[in-house]
């Protein structure tokens, strides 16, 4: 709501990446405001760590609010069928393993009569 004041600098709003670490030199002018009629956005600047896997905030004393999560390796992941895509190849052999059974029964009926 317009005119409602906000409050961003606490440690919950500061994410967790990966891999980088917050500049607190560069920390927003801007985090503790009043909402108002224009857009507003709040941006923290991170510095990219050199060696993979170094993080220094912990997020400890979290108050719910949500945290970035890590993201996992493809590697490991499945991967899932794209929009309008459907899994058919299985269902066309079964479906085409029963027409030609079925034919083969059939066949193998009328023959011995």
């Amino acid at each position: 709501m317009i005119g409602t004041a906000y409050d961003v600098s606490m440690t919950a709003y500061k994410r967790i990446i990966e891999g980088y670490t917050l500049d607190e030199t560069k920390l927003p002018t801007n985090a503790i405001g009043t909402l108002t009629d224009t857009k507003q956005t709040v941006t923290y600047h991170y510095i990219f760590n050199k060696e993979s896997g170094n993080t220094t905030d912990t997020n400890q004393g979290n108050t719910g609010k949500p945290t970035a999560q890590k993201t996992t390796s493809s590697k490991n992941s499945k991967n899932f069928p794209k929009t309008g895509e459907t899994a058919t190849h299985s269902i066309l052999y079964l479906s085409g393993s029963l027409i030609i059974l079925n034919g083969l029964v059939y066949l193998r009926r009328n023959k011995t009569n």
